[in-house]
C-alpha cells in the first residue's frame, strides 16, 4: 500500500511539473507572438513615416456635386454648355459622340467634384495640402495639354471665401493635374470616365477657420473639336468649416488609411493598413478625430474598371498582426492590418480597397456600405 502511495505521489509531482512546463510554453508563445505583432507594426508604422515625413491628420470629406460647364472660344468668351437631356442616362440614350454631334448640347458632359482631401502637417509649420477629385463621363479623351499647342495645360482651380462670400485667396493655375482612364461608362454607351485629381500645397491653416468655404473648378483640354478642345467647369462649393459642423465631426468626413505594399512574394510578407494618426500627433484646432476606421478589399478583376461595383471577385477584409483574428477595423491612432490576400505575385491586376471613418458619434456607425460613405482607391501588390 505505501509503495502504491508512494507512486501515485511520484505521478502527482511528475504531472503538476508537465503542466507547469506546458503552462510556461505557452505563456512563452503568447509573449513571442505579442511581440512578433508589436514589432509588426512598428514596422509598418516607421514605414509610413519614412515615406511620408511629417504629414498627419489625411482628411477626406465627400462632396459628389456636379458641376455646370462651359467651354472657351477662340476669342476667350465663355460659352456655357446646355444639355439637351438632364440626369442619368440610359445606355440607349447616350449615343452622340463628337463626330455625330452637331452641338455641344447633344453630348453628355457629366463634371463631378467626388470628393476634397486636406492632408495637415505635423506642427502646422508649413500649412496644408489640399487635393480635388473629380469623376467625369465624357464622349473624348481628357488631356493634360491642348492637343493643338502642348504649351497650353489642363489646370485646376481653387478658392477660399468667407462667410460674407468675399474671396480670401485664390489658386487658379493648378499644375499638374493627374488623369487616370477608368474604362467605358456602364450609365452611358457614348461614354468613358475618368478620374482627375490637383492638389494646393502649403494653405495656411488659418483659411480653414470656421465660417470660411473652400470652392473648386477643372479647365481640362480634350480631343473635341466641337467643345474648342476644352472644357471649364462652374465653381463647386466643397468645404464648409462650421466649428462642431462637417469640419469637427468624423462623421461627415472620411480619414485616409495609410497603405504599405507588399515587401515580398508570401502571405507572411503581405501589404498592410495603419490608421490615419499613425505619422505623428497632433491635429488642427477644432478637429474631432475618429476612433476607428473600417477597411475591405478586392481584386481588381475588371481591369477596366477602378469601381468597386463593377467587380465580381469577393470582398476580403485584413487580419490582426500576430494572429489569424480577422478585423475590418483598424484603430486610428496606432493600428495596423496586414492584407494577407496581397503578396508580390499573388495577381497581376491590382487591387481596389475600401475604407470609412467608424465613430460612437456617427449615426450611420454601423450601417452598411453605402455610397458617399466610404473612400475606393486602386492600390497594386
Amino acid at each position: 500500500m505505501k509503495s502504491i502511495k508512494k507512486y501515485l505521489a511520484v505521478f502527482i509531482l511528475i504531472a503538476i511539473g508537465t503542466i507547469a512546463i506546458l503552462n510556461g510554453c505557452k505563456k512563452n508563445d503568447v509573449k513571442k507572438n505579442d511581440e512578433a505583432a508589436e514589432q509588426s507594426k512598428a514596422a509598418t508604422i516607421k514605414a509610413i513615416k519614412d515615406k511620408y515625413g511629417s504629414i498627419s491628420v489625411p482628411e477626406m470629406y465627400s462632396v459628389n456635386k456636379v458641376a455646370e460647364g462651359f467651354y472657351v472660344n477662340k476669342n476667350g468668351e465663355e460659352i456655357s454648355i446646355k444639355k439637351q437631356r438632364s440626369g442619368i442616362q440610359s445606355t440607349l440614350s447616350c449615343t452622340m459622340d463628337c463626330n455625330t454631334a452637331s452641338d455641344p448640347s447633344e453630348l453628355d458632359l457629366t463634371y463631378t467634384l467626388s470628393y476634397v482631401q486636406r492632408f495637415f502637417y505635423c506642427g502646422s509649420t508649413t500649412g496644408s495640402e489640399v487635393t480635388a477629385t473629380w469623376n467625369i463621363s465624357v464622349p473624348y479623351t481628357v488631356l493634360g495639354q491642348n492637343p493643338y499647342n502642348t504649351a497650353l495645360k489642363s489646370k485646376g482651380r481653387m478658392r477660399f471665401k468667407n462667410s460674407s462670400g468675399s474671396i480670401l485667396t485664390s489658386n487658379t493655375n493648378l499644375q499638374p493635374i493627374t488623369i487616370t482612364a477608368n474604362g467605358a461608362d456602364p450609365n452611358c454607351g457614348s461614354n468613358f470616365l475618368y478620374t482627375v485629381t490637383y492638389t494646393w500645397a502649403g494653405v495656411a491653416d488659418s483659411y480653414f477657420a470656421n465660417g470660411n468655404t473652400l470652392e473648386c473648378s477643372l479647365f481640362a483640354y480634350n480631343d473635341c473639336d466641337l467643345t474648342a478642345n476644352n472644357y471649364l467647369t462652374s465653381w463647386v462649393s466643397a468645404m464648409v468649416f462650421q466649428g462642431s459642423g462637417t469640419y469637427a465631426l468624423p462623421c461627415s468626413r472620411i480619414d485616409k488609411v495609410w497603405y504599405n505594399p507588399a515587401t515580398g512574394s508570401s502571405s507572411s510578407q503581405c501589404a498592410t493598413v495603419a490608421g490615419a494618426y499613425v505619422t505623428c500627433p497632433g491635429y488642427p484646432s477644432g478637429f474631432t478625430p475618429t476612433q476607428y476606421q473600417q477597411v475591405q478589399y478586392r481584386k481588381r478583376d475588371n481591369p477596366g474598371s477602378n469601381v468597386w461595383d463593377n467587380q465580381s471577385s469577393p470582398i476580403e477584409i485584413g487580419e490582426l498582426p500576430g494572429s489569424n483574428s480577422p478585423s475590418q477595423t483598424v484603430t486610428a491612432c496606432c493600428g495596423v492590418l496586414n492584407l494577407k490576400k496581397i503578396y508580390q505575385g499573388a495577381y497581376s491586376n491590382g487591387w481596389l480597397i475600401r475604407y470609412r471613418n467608424r465613430h460612437t458619434g456617427c449615426i450611420d456607425n454601423n450601417a452598411p456600405w453605402v455610397n458617399g460613405t466610404y473612400i475606393t482607391e486602386a492600390w497594386p501588390y
